[in-house]
This record gives C-alpha cells, structure tokens and sequence, in this order.
C-alpha cells in the first residue's frame, strides 16, 4: 500500500514521478543544449502552442547558475523570484513543519489570491516576452 511516510507525507509514486520528471528535464535541457534541438517538456506548450507561466524557466535556471540575474529575470521572473527565495521558503517549511499542527500556519484565502494573481502576470509577462 501507499502510505505517506511519517516525516515526509511523499509516497513512493510521487517520489518516482518526481525523479523521472529531473530526469527528463534533464535529458530536453541537454538535447536542447549541446545537440541544438529545440524540444519542449511543457504539455501546454506541446498540445497546443501556447507557453505555460514556467516556460523560459529552464533558461532561467541555466542564466542564474551562471551568475546573470537580469538575464533569468527575463526569461521567467517568478521562477527567478522563487529560486533566489528558495532558501528562506525551505526555512519556512521545515520551521512550520516542527510546530504541533494546531500551531502550524496554512495559507489563507487572501495568499492564494496573491499567488494566482502573480502566477497570471507571469503568464502575461511569458507570452509578451518569448520568442
């Protein structure tokens, strides 16, 4: 049976997705890279030719490893934005994970109105700037 683990709450399935989505992220970022191919993960993208809010976020990645924010920032600005605010959200997460879950602090209506919104003007920003 699938049961979550006690200290993580991922099962088995989810972690295998999760290692075969990097992997084939890889795998397109890799093809796309050094065979000069221009294949897509996004199924958005695939199905019907029009990007997702994540899409640029590879090139993103790729242009913050290297050191150029303003280059990432205009490929995929959220991706950007969570990937230099990923220390502190992990800080967050494994904090509000300690607390007895009476005490722990889930998002309220108001933060899911705030993510949908810039998720949506990332999308916006993405279609207007991508080649």
């Amino acid at each position: 049976m699938n049961s979550p683990s006690a200290t993580s709450g991922v099962t088995k399935p989810w972690l295998i997705a999760t290692v075969l989505w990097f992997i084939s992220v890889a795998a397109f970022t890799w093809l796309n890279l050094y065979q000069g191919t221009s294949y897509t993960i996004c199924p958005l993208k695939t199905l019907t030719d029009i990007p997702c809010p994540g899409c640029g976020g590879t090139r993103a990645v790729l242009a913050l490893s290297k050191g150029d924010i303003a280059q990432a920032f205009l490929f995929n600005p959220l991706t950007t934005l969570l990937l230099l605010l990923s220390p502190a959200i992990l800080y967050a997460w494994f904090n509000n994970r300690q607390r007895p879950i009476a005490e722990r602090w889930y998002p309220k209506k108001t933060f899911w109105i705030i993510i949908t919104v810039l998720v949506l003007a990332n999308w916006y920003f993405v279609l207007k700037n991508l080649p």
